[in-house]
């Protein structure tokens, strides 16, 4: 059977973890203004990406995989989405270490040696980035992300 789509794919893990990203062949949706709006229409509009590629015979659930998109924040300089067998997560530390490297190896951002730093906008919000490049090459990526808090601290259960 012959397929009326192609989806343009690296294959990448961090530490062993699949972190896979397309780079082509899915196009951004219109009307967006943030990431999250993004999430929420793969999810609710156009899952059939995440299944046709996260669900056997070609995904697994052990796997993730990465979907850049144009950003919606000005500041940023590429924009993702992860991909789960089961869910959209709005963020994830080493699908933002794969999509960071493979945005730089593949020259989709500018790498500048000794240091790249880059911003990324993702569904929880904008992430900074920086790159130990060497060679043409990540050699680390570290990130900073979204802030967080406690809702409740020491609360009894039961």
């Amino acid at each position: 059977m012959r397929s009326n789509r192609t989806i343009s794919i690296v294959g990448v893990h961090a530490e062993g973890e699949i972190g896979d990203v397309i780079i082509g062949g899915v196009l951004d949706p219109r009307g967006c203004s943030s990431m999250y709006e993004k999430l929420v229409y793969f999810r609710d509009q156009a899952d059939d990406v995440r299944q046709l590629l996260m669900q056997e015979p070609r995904g697994r659930s052990s796997q993730c995989m990465n979907m850049i998109l144009a950003p919606c924040d000005p500041r940023a300089d590429a924009a993702f989405l992860t991909l789960e067998s089961d869910e959209y997560p709005p963020m994830s530390g080493a699908n933002t270490i794969a999509t960071a490297t493979v945005l730089l190896e593949t020259g989709m951002v500018e790498m500048k040696e000794p240091v790249t730093t880059l911003k990324l906008d993702t569904a929880a919000g904008l992430i900074g980035v920086t790159a130990d490049c060497e060679g043409g090459n990540c050699k680390a990526v570290a990130f900073d992300n979204v802030p967080s808090f406690v809702y409740v601290l020491d609360y009894k259960i039961g």
